[in-house]
């Protein structure tokens, strides 16, 4: 439900922009243009990350047509397109007199700046899925809080960061506001990885706990390589959630960069040294994201089966996940039926 009003923040947002005459510049006091960003943005590592958020994003949707449709997914795959929207409103940008065009600024900075706001929130549903699929016991042992509260809490925390990044970035536009403007993005960045830190505790206590004290659950799919269970083509169910888990927690420290980075660059200032020198949004930003998000591409997370029967889950019930999750008096009434 949040992704689509993020969505709907971000059309609403393209529409009012749409609105500011793209061809009116911003002139300082001497009556001289503005280039808005402080420089004017190169074309070619935009065009990279263009390109390579573009092929992901592709690998996520032939997965999802190959799996059934999960609908949760579509926060991955569509925020992947959007980013590359970005990236591509970035190129505009650059161009001639669109340095000086606020609409155009807006455009390829709100979508570059909020579209990873639903990576996150892929993490928070998944980690609600794996728990779910790990059965009811299990998962009211490793967690905190019940699995159903972790996408309601952590996505409206982002829903609130995600608003407050927003006004910050669009008043970022003006001259006289600018300063006010990266003030309130970054207090909405430190929210934000503040609520992300928390969520990523539990999802490192969520396998701890796991491990010491379900070793039966710890231990379902173990014995195999589990490199042949990578592949960006690959369709086949695989039974180690351990695996996904792993990818979960390889996101979520990606994700972290991002976000020290970001409150880095916005407390510096709209014209600090890092945020005129884009070659680090791109190395600490664009870049971890892309291989974060691109590890769902080689490990499509509805592809696990799960542990027990559970609508929520993401996977039919496996004979081992029976097994790891009955009591021995019910193993051998099953048994005795089959006998």
């Amino acid at each position: 439900m949040s992704f689509w009003k993020a969505a709907s923040l971000l059309s609403l947002l393209v529409c009012l922009v749409g609105l500011v005459d793209p061809v009116k510049a911003i002139k300082d006091d001497d009556g001289n243009p503005v280039i808005i960003a402080g420089f004017r943005p190169k074309v070619w590592p935009a065009a990279v990350c263009a390109g390579l958020y573009l092929v992901s994003g592709t690998l996520h949707w032939i997965h999802y047509f190959r799996t059934g449709r999960p609908r949760y997914m579509l926060t991955l795959t569509i925020s992947m397109y959007t980013t590359v929207l970005g990236f591509v409103f970035r190129i505009i940008y650059s161009q001639g007199d669109n340095v000086y065009s606020l609409p155009w600024y807006l455009l390829q900075s709100i979508f570059i700046l909020l579209s990873p706001c639903a990576f996150i929130a892929v993490d928070y549903i998944l980690l609600q899925k794996l728990a779910d699929s790990l059965g009811e016991e299990a998962a009211k042992d490793c967690l905190y809080l019940r699995s159903s509260l972790i996408v309601k809490l952590f996505v409206w925390s982002d829903f609130i960061t995600f608003n407050v990044q927003a006004d910050g970035a669009g008043l970022e536009a003006s001259d006289k506001l600018d300063k006010i403007g990266s003030s309130i993005a970054l207090a909405g960045l430190i929210l934000q990885i503040l609520s992300f830190l928390f969520f990523t505790a539990l999802l490192f206590r969520f396998g701890w706990r796991a491990r010491t004290a379900h070793p039966e659950i710890w231990r379902i799919g173990a014995g195999e390589s589990y490199w042949k269970d990578f592949g960006f083509f690959k369709v086949t169910p695989f039974q180690d959630w351990r695996i996904l888990w792993v990818v979960m927690c390889l996101t979520t420290i990606a994700i972290i960069i991002r976000c020290i980075f970001r409150i880095v660059e916005y407390q510096g200032g709209s014209r600090g040294y890092v945020m005129m020198h884009e070659g680090y949004s791109y190395v600490l930003d664009s870049l971890p994201l892309w291989i974060a998000m691109t590890l769902y591409a080689w490990l499509w997370p509805t592809r696990l089966q799960t542990v027990v029967s559970n609508p929520y889950a993401m996977q039919p019930l496996t004979d081992e996940g029976r097994k790891a999750t009955q009591s021995p008096g019910q193993q051998g009434e099953r048994q005795e039926q089959s006998s």
